[in-house]
């Protein structure tokens, strides 16, 4: 069965014993569905979003742990045209429910279908939760350990882009701003309205050109936290429209690590992982222990998140040791010049040994690596905002020759100059860098 409901959602359902869960013919199975049990759990609004089929993935795990639970319908949600006949097939099946798992804020008549059963479970927080059970991602969390981060590499200028009207954003602002004033600081603040999707925001021109102006008058350099991967997608895009050097001068840091957003990033965005298969195990585990009598929670129980997948976005650091800082101005002056170590800790008056070991503490990797850093995103800044070829670029960047370039350039970025050039130029939209060169930070918090 399938068709919308008067609230503007259609709802579409397959049994579990079909082969698998959705509601478009040819659309990919979400999870193979498991026999009947004996307490059956229906899933509403979780498709559509890579964080929710995790969520979903996480329920469907425990109940396979689980004889007594099954997941007995997946429901999924999309903007149609009504049907009352939808309306009401849609509300058996709440009502017959022994328990409900949803993305959606329950309504009064959801509350009158469950009279007697347990109430709704919410496992999203587009919206505050409003008394009922739920399970959620700690965004408050979230929030701290992308400020945690940007401290740690030395910034101390800071910003944050959300999205105005979403709880979830909030609530990320509200920790990133608190952990920061703590430090002493305080974030620029920007809010995008009403936004979901790459493609939504990109036919909202308004949307983009209050961002570019944004982006271009923050104080730099600058580390920048994005609500989810959506937006520090769309920070990428404008930044580099505006020839705004990333991360040197813009380091973005998104959340959600969802790898349809990461392949379109016009360059590898660094992003936090959230545990949202954790989530559907613990709401699963919820509803068994409510369907055992246990009262519901009276308040949400936070998942944290799990660890910062590092990329290109973030690939630099802002140093708080005066010596580093001083080989660094050195570094970033004479990069082109064939530099030698020994020559810049004469510069910094001290030895070798000293300055590599003051690297190391700081920026956890040394002064030779650091310059091959430092040439390789000159390189990316000439490929980006100028038409030269790779020997010119190797000879203005401290290259021997236009093959090491190519061969270091990869390395780091994942793909080759050319590729990279061609792709921006097309305006980022083919596939681009999608975990190369990741790496996994954890954050203490």
């Amino acid at each position: 069965m399938a068709g919308p409901t008067r609230f503007g959602w259609r709802i579409c359902r397959r049994s579990v014993t079909d082969s698998g869960l959705g509601c478009s013919p040819g659309m990919r199975p979400l999870l193979q569905a498991e026999p009947a049990r004996a307490r059956s759990i229906a899933l509403v609004g979780l498709r559509g979003h890579w964080h929710y089929d995790q969520i979903a993935k996480g329920i469907f795990e425990h109940c396979r742990a689980d004889d007594r639970l099954s997941v007995g319908g997946v429901y999924a949600v999309e903007l149609a045209r009504r049907s009352e006949a939808h309306r009401i097939a849609f509300h058996a099946a709440l009502e017959a429910a022994d328990a409900v798992i949803t993305t959606l804020s329950p309504n009064e008549k959801w509350m009158e279908l469950r009279a007697g059963r347990i109430p709704p479970i919410v496992v999203s927080a587009r919206a505050a939760p409003a008394g009922f059970p739920s399970v959620l991602a700690d965004d408050v969390a979230t929030g701290r350990m992308a400020a945690e981060f940007f401290l740690n590499r030395g910034f101390r200028q800071f910003a944050f882009l959300g999205h105005g009207g979403f709880h979830f954003s909030d609530e990320r602002q509200r920790g990133f701003a608190e952990h920061l004033a703590a430090a002493g600081y305080r974030p620029e603040v920007h809010q995008i309205d009403g936004v979901w999707k790459v493609a939504t925001l990109d036919a909202r021109e308004e949307n983009l050109g209050a961002l570019l102006r944004w982006l271009v008058g923050l104080p730099k350099p600058c580390a920048l936290f994005c609500a989810n991967d959506v937006l520090g997608t769309w920070a990428l895009r404008k930044a580099l429209s505006a020839r705004i050097p990333v991360p040197e001068d813009l380091a973005v840091l998104g959340v959600d690590n969802e790898p349809e957003h990461i392949t379109l990033s016009p360059i590898g965005l660094s992003s936090i992982s959230l545990k949202s298969e954790a989530i559907g195990i613990e709401a699963a585990r919820l509803a068994d222990r409510m369907l055992d009598g246990e009262p519901p929670p009276a308040a949400p129980i936070r998942i944290p998140p799990s660890q910062i997948e590092t990329r290109a976005s973030t690939d630099v650091a802002v140093a708080s040791d005066p010596t580093v800082r001083r080989a660094l101005g050195v570094l970033h002056s004479r990069f082109n010049e064939p530099l030698r170590i020994s020559e810049i800790a004469r510069l910094c008056h001290v030895s070798r040994r000293l300055l590599e070991v003051r690297f190391r503490e700081t920026l956890h990797r040394t002064p030779r690596e650091e310059l091959e850093r430092i040439r390789l995103h000159a390189a990316r800044r000439l490929l980006l905002q100028t038409d030269r070829n790779l020997d010119e670029i190797a000879e203005r960047t401290g290259f021997s020759h236009a093959g090491l370039l190519i061969s270091r350039f990869r390395a780091l970025f994942g793909e080759t100059p050319g590729k990279f050039r061609a792709r921006v130029a097309e305006g980022g939209e083919k596939k681009g860098e999608n975990g190369a060169g990741c790496r996994r930070t954890e954050v203490a918090m």
